[in-house]
């Protein structure tokens, strides 16, 4: 099969199945509904019934945000907290979901429901969590050694360069190999995770490194 054709067939797939991917949007609607109360409430006892309100519903108004921070001393920084819990808390939701939706799209033909998809996800949860973490290692590794790294080393290198233009083109080049590297980690997890579903024996750790490999 060729790659045209795979991806062809993977949309083709992907359209009989989406009552799986509709349950992973839900979820995480719903998790962003959630993260978002706090900061809805806070607006919404500051502006009442005023008409301030009736201008936020149309607009945006820098003055209002301004009186807004300066009456909610560390405000931002609470809302900027809650909404890091609520991502972080996404990172294994959607890990142990995965499992539903790739065992959906293992058997497209049969019929499924969503008891079939929860079951489907506690069965995969462990391994998909244990993914994660490798994923999230593997995320730090990339950040330590070629954002922190890289970036320290192109600075020290090109601190005395008297032209701009070279010194960004060496910053770009090593700025798109951290999205290659970036990239690459995430394909990788993600086809450990379609290794997992579809061998119901591997574990997490054979998976990934089978799928360094995408063999």
């Amino acid at each position: 099969m060729t790659i045209g054709r795979a991806i062809l067939q993977g949309f083709a797939i992907a359209r009989r199945t989406r009552s799986a991917v509709w349950v992973l949007l839900l979820v995480n609607l719903g998790l962003a509904a959630w993260a978002a109360s706090p900061i809805y409430g806070g607006i919404l006892s500051f502006t009442g019934h005023s008409l301030m309100s009736q201008i936020l519903a149309s607009g945006f108004s820098t003055d209002w945000l301004t009186d807004f921070s300066f009456n909610n001393k560390g405000i931002f920084d609470h809302y900027a907290g809650i909404i890091l819990w609520f991502g972080l808390v996404s990172l294994p939701v959607n890990a142990i979901l995965a499992g539903g939706v790739l065992a959906r799209f293992r058997t497209p033909e049969q019929k499924y429901s969503l008891g079939d998809f929860f079951r489907n996800a506690g069965r995969y949860a462990t391994r998909m969590l244990w993914l994660m973490v490798i994923g999230l290692v593997c995320y730090w590794i990339v950040f330590r050694v070629l954002n922190k790294g890289l970036g320290d080393l192109t600075e020290k290198w090109t601190r005395d360069w008297l032209d701009d233009r070279p010194v960004f083109w060496v910053q770009l080049g090593a700025g798109l190999l951290l999205l290659v590297a970036l990239g690459f980690v995430n394909v990788v997890i993600d086809y450990a995770r379609v290794r997992v579903v579809m061998d119901d024996t591997t574990g997490a750790v054979q998976a990934f490194l089978g799928s360094l490999g995408f063999a």
